[in-house]
């Protein structure tokens, strides 16, 4: 493989894959693969499988139109869904040896569907895989049937008006359409003799064989790489989250799990002897559904925050090890309501043997532990102690786990840093003290760094805190040279610098414009324990703002960091980190900086009432008319007499959360004020950016920006 210098082009070109699937054999595993080629301006799709043994992977088919790639249960065959232009969804069945073997239609969903599923072999059938079970999920019609997309086009009438009586009225990056996510079941059945072809039954809206018409799931916007977590299917049934109906998801997160038995997967009326379980967690959101197949009783866990509303709360691990009983349990629950373990796992999966897999921030990481449910019946007396950690690289961060095999002790990982892309890795948890093998198909670029380029600060803050830091060198760092800094506020508050790759803010691609960059993870950043997270509400331009001058000081001050200088800075941040960098320039801070990137951040604080989310209100306080202050306090409008540092404004109009008239509003303040500034808009982007061509623009203009004002050649 050439070894790449890293460039915006390297970045965005190389190819992007969803995480990787294995068969039930553990010998080989599934993924997707998009590849933008910016010499064609085309993008290639393809579903591929590699090797587990050799790392070699092949194509099994590159229709742009194919996705979710699932294995037909114990079998070397795959069964994926690939959208057509009439708007249906056909169900096609390939051979994963990229073979000739000719690819065939299974049959046609009447609409477009996402998110396939498949069972393993169903209870009481023979031993041969020819009668099987899938799950799709979709937009729902009033009478419950799949949305075709085409069909709604044809329909809609000559007015574009929309007419809301509650609210939410708008979702990520789109109005509400008042058609729900929904779930749908059918049968897939193959004749007994060689060589027969598997056909789909008819589908079935599973909230109406529930009788749970008005719920939604998935709750999380349709079409995402990664298959949705929030519902699963195993041969007895199906088990999905909802959001509360008794709750508006504009300002509440309540969820439960339900678990719906199937006697039969052609059948469209639910016998009365087969009830669905409600599991309501703990109040709040949940997360991160599993089903532990490989257990004949199919245990159940997911994540479960306490606090209805409050999407920064501590997830907590719920254990159901009978589903269709009445036994729940917290694991790590202590008397006080607090927990035993202060760090919020943020997704959770099943190993072999009652294992759970568990991943978690943790000071700038994505750990990894897992955790034996073996005990039976002594899970409410499990210990943070138990855990065990995964960490044979001691760098870096994990963002996918998943068992080679049902009965087996590997696991397959997806690691990547701030200076090494995403590899796979197949790590066995029986033998912690052995290296990880790598599989060299996961590599998709070489690229000129290493871990030298790292390093780690921890500086002093008000009230005894030790805020943590990532402090990221050129590849040709010289010791005796000094280097314009370039200060990276994160998105949130609640999220964190960690150390893994990034395709759209990939910090050691500015490091190699000639900058050191430093992103720190003041209050409210997640993987330092819960208080220390709830620590910036009422507080967004109090205490982090103040984490960051005591850190910007510490850059002044620390004689190991003189090649640092702090006379040619740059501040960059969105999100929150937008609302930051706003509030960094109508205060002392912004006199240190030679200049500002917002990206999408946030110029007043009565704009975020126009915002698709209002979980957000608890972040202050309370509603506007219950604590005006609050919201008048931390308003970055209300300093703009002091702003004065040059000022890159950037604002994507599709992203609703954070509206656009608040870019249009900084860049109108600078303009009116005389401020060197400049103004970048997406019309047609979201959060995050898509467009490949649209983040090429955006990287340029940034990197621009910071040269223009650092004295950077480029």
């Amino acid at each position: 493989m050439v070894t790449m210098r890293l460039i915006p082009e390297t970045v965005l070109g190389a190819p992007k894959r969803s995480n990787p699937t294995p068969n039930a054999a553990g010998t080989l595993a599934v993924y997707t693969q998009s590849t933008y080629s910016f010499r064609s301006q085309t993008e290639k799709k393809e579903i591929r499988v590699v090797d587990l043994a050799t790392g070699r992977s092949c194509c099994v088919t590159e229709n742009p139109n194919a996705r979710s790639p699932q294995w037909v249960s114990k079998s070397n065959q795959l069964i994926w869904l690939e959208w057509l232009e009439s708007g249906n969804t056909d169900l096609v069945v390939g051979d994963a040896q990229c073979t000739t073997t000719e690819l065939y239609k299974a049959g046609t969903v009447p609409g477009q569907a996402f998110d396939l599923k498949v069972t393993g072999q169903l209870p009481f059938r023979e031993d041969d895989d020819n009668e099987l079970a899938f799950a799709i999920s979709g937009r729902a019609n009033p009478d419950g049937s799949l949305v075709n997309p085409r069909q709604i086009a044809e329909s809609t009438g000559h007015s574009t008006g929309r007419l809301y009586a509650t609210f939410p009225v708008r979702d990520e990056c789109s109005y509400v359409s008042g058609l729900k996510n929904s779930i749908w079941y059918g049968f897939l059945r193959r004749g007994s003799e060689p060589g027969s072809r598997y056909c789909i039954s008819g589908i079935s809206n599973l909230m109406i064989f529930a009788g749970l018409e008005g719920l939604e799931s998935p709750m999380s916007p349709l079409g995402g790489e990664e298959t949705s977590r929030e519902f699963e299917i195993n041969p007895f049934g199906m088990v999905f989250v909802a959001r509360d109906r008794e709750v508006n998801k504009a300002t509440h997160t309540a969820c439960s799990c339900y678990v719906q038995s199937v006697e039969r997967w052609d059948q469209q009326n639910r016998d009365l002897i087969y009830p669905v379980w409600r599991y309501r967690g703990l109040g709040g959101a949940i997360s991160s559904l599993a089903v532990d197949k490989s257990d004949e009783s199919r245990p159940i866990a997911f994540l479960s925050q306490k606090r209805d509303g409050n999407k920064a709360d501590k997830n907590r691990i719920i254990y159901i090890p009978a589903p269709g009983s009445y036994d729940v349990y917290e694991i790590f629950a202590s008397a006080d309501g607090n927990g035993l373990w202060d760090l919020s796992p943020c997704a959770i999966s099943f190993g072999n043997n009652r294992t759970l897999l568990i991943q978690t921030e943790q000071s700038g990481r994505v750990m990894l532990y897992h955790l034996k449910l073996d005990r039976y019946w002594e899970w409410e007396k499990l210990r943070p102690a138990a855990l065990r950690p995964v960490d044979p690289w001691c760098f870096g961060s994990i963002a996918h786990v998943t068992p080679v095999r049902s009965d087996s002790s590997r696991i397959l990982i997806t690691h990547s840093s701030l200076v090494e892309t995403p590899t796979w890795n197949i790590f066995d948890l029986a033998a912690l003290t052995e290296s990880p093998k790598i599989l060299s198909a996961s590599r998709t670029m070489d690229i000129e760094l290493s871990k030298a380029q790292v390093d780690v600060i921890w500086f002093d803050s008000t009230g005894n805190r030790r805020i943590h830091a990532w402090v990221i060198k050129p590849s040709k760092f010289d010791p005796q040279q000094r280097y314009p800094l370039a200060y990276f506020i994160h998105s949130g508050p609640h999220s964190a610098w960690n150390n893994q790759w990034s395709v759209q803010w990939n910090l050691a691609l500015f490091a190699e414009q000639g900058f050191v960059v430093v992103a720190p993870n003041p209050a409210g950043s997640s993987g330092f324990g819960q208080a220390f997270k709830d620590s910036s509400q009422c507080s967004w331009g109090g205490l982090p703002y103040t984490d960051l001058e005591r850190g910007f000081e510490y850059l002044q001050q620390n004689e190991s960091l003189q090649y640092i200088d702090t006379a040619r800075s740059i501040a960059v941040g969105a999100g929150y980190g937008g609302y930051m960098v706003n509030w960094i320039q109508g205060h002392e801070l912004g006199r240190k900086f030679k200049a500002l990137v917002t990206h999408d951040g946030i110029f007043s604080m009565t704009s975020q009432l126009a915002s698709n989310r209002q979980h957000f209100v608890k972040e202050i306080g309370g509603p506007i008319w219950e604590t005006p202050d609050e919201w008048r306090k931390w308003d970055p409008a209300r300093f703009t007499a002091s702003w004065q540092t040059p000022h890159l404004v950037i604002h994507c109009e599709l992203n609703y959360k954070r509206v656009i008239a608040d870019g249009l509003a900084a860049f109108n303040v600078l303009q009116l004020r005389g401020v060197d500034s400049a103004l970048l808009v997406f019309p047609d982007e979201g959060d995050p950016i898509v467009n490949p061509e649209n983040n090429l623009l955006w990287y340029r203009t940034v990197i621009d920006w910071m040269r223009k004002y650092c004295d950077q050649k480029s």
